[in-house]
């Protein structure tokens, strides 16, 4: 993988995490009023986005098995790792 790829995918794990991070936001906001709508596009756009970085980070298919793990290095890295543990925590949270 080259570092131009490396870079694209983690600008993309980035993108998806602040998407989930407004989505969570949103969800509570909607404590309250509880609008159904609100709350099931924040949830729905959430368990999205966790899907996609899920594929990015550990892939189906073996061929990509080595992109995921490399991947999954450079985070650890950066330490962008902790900043997207809320990320990759957020199925264990109780809204």
């Amino acid at each position: 993988m080259t570092g131009l790829q490396e870079m694209v995918f983690i600008d993309e794990i980035a993108l998806q995490a602040k998407i989930a991070k407004r989505a969570a936001d949103g969800l509570i906001e909607t404590h309250d009023t509880f609008d159904k709508v609100d709350v099931w596009c924040s949830i729905q756009s959430i368990l999205v986005t966790e899907d996609n970085v899920s594929k990015i980070l550990w892939p189906s298919s073996k061929k990509y098995k080595q992109r995921g793990e490399r991947l999954r290095q450079i985070l650890k890295k950066q330490k962008i790792w902790s900043g997207l543990s809320f990320f990759l925590a957020l199925t264990d949270q109780t809204y």
